[in-house]
């Protein structure tokens, strides 16, 4: 069985992150690394209630 991840980086995504992370999800992506730019976007800390998020910040 075929599976499929993505990878994105974002700054100040907002709300539409957490959109951005369902709506992959439902399609059937089975993994998701985000790269923050901003190492200190609160965002980060709601893609961590994902556990096939991987939110990447670097400092």
């Amino acid at each position: 069985m075929a599976r499929v991840c993505i990878v994105t980086t974002v700054r100040d995504p907002g709300v539409c992150l957490e959109f951005f992370i369902r709506y992959h999800l439902a399609i059937g992506i089975a993994h998701i690394y985000i790269f923050f730019d901003d190492p200190e976007d609160p965002a980060a800390q709601m893609a961590l209630r994902f556990s096939e998020v991987q939110p990447v910040n670097l400092k």
